[in-house]
């Protein structure tokens, strides 16, 4: 099933929200991703140890965040991401077969399915 796209609009005021946080609020943002979404979280914290730029790292962490908060309201009731599919990212990221925005998105977008063991949606 193709999940619908994210609005123009939604990108819009999820950008320009996350834009104005403060830290306790990207602090509160990160305990939920972290509890509502532990593998793409663990995802964003491995790239650590690709050689990447600490800007670079930020950056990536940063849009994570942004995406996740975009595909979290767009579809409330995201199915958790499983470890699996974390892993076989993290794979072709080693493998140089696809780039790590590239295979944090088909994580990202593979949970656009509603789910009745999903958590319930929490807002900031």
């Amino acid at each position: 099933m193709m999940a619908a796209p994210v609005s123009h609009d939604l990108v819009t005021q999820v950008w320009q929200e996350m834009s104005v946080l403060s830290i306790d609020e990207v602090r509160v943002l990160i305990e939920q991703m972290q509890a509502e979404q532990p593998a793409l979280m663990a995802y964003l914290l491995a790239l650590e140890g690709y050689g990447l730029s600490r800007e670079e790292l930020e950056e990536i962490f940063h849009l994570g965040i942004v995406v996740w908060q975009m595909m979290k309201r767009e579809h409330p009731r995201l199915m958790r991401v499983p470890l699996i599919q974390r892993e076989q990212a993290e794979e072709e990221n080693t493998n140089g077969n696809m780039s790590f925005s590239c295979s944090f998105f088909r994580l990202s977008f593979s949970t656009c399915q509603a789910s009745e063991h999903a958590p319930e949606p929490t807002r900031v």
